[in-house]
């Protein structure tokens, strides 16, 4: 489901529109009794830097990703292979509760 969210037919990356997915199949708050949590961690996989989506700078997707899981608490958890900007990753895993792991070249 999310091939077209992420534009994978074209061999780009669209980080933004992947996540923003993600986290729109989540629930508002693991511990919120009003809502249901359909997904409470994402495991985010990256070959490449953000090329293509609404949204491409690294610190835009950091904000968005901020705001948009703020209430839902939903852990994002960053496996980087090939060439990747370590630091975004890295920075997406800290700030959402998550572990970066790298198997760059």
């Amino acid at each position: 489901g999310l091939t077209g969210a992420a534009n994978l037919e074209a061999g780009k990356t669209n980080t933004f529109g992947v996540l923003m997915n993600a986290l729109g199949a989540a629930g508002r708050g693991t511990k919120d009794k009003y809502y249901e949590v359909e997904v409470d961690t994402i495991f985010f996989l990256s070959d490449g830097r953000p090329t293509v989506g609404e949204l491409v700078d690294p610190d835009d997707i950091l904000r968005e990703v901020r705001v948009s899981n703020e209430l839902r608490k939903v852990v994002i958890h960053t496996i980087a292979i090939g060439e990747f900007q370590k630091d975004f990753m890295k920075t997406l895993a800290r700030e959402n509760g998550g572990v970066f792991v790298d198997l760059g070249r």
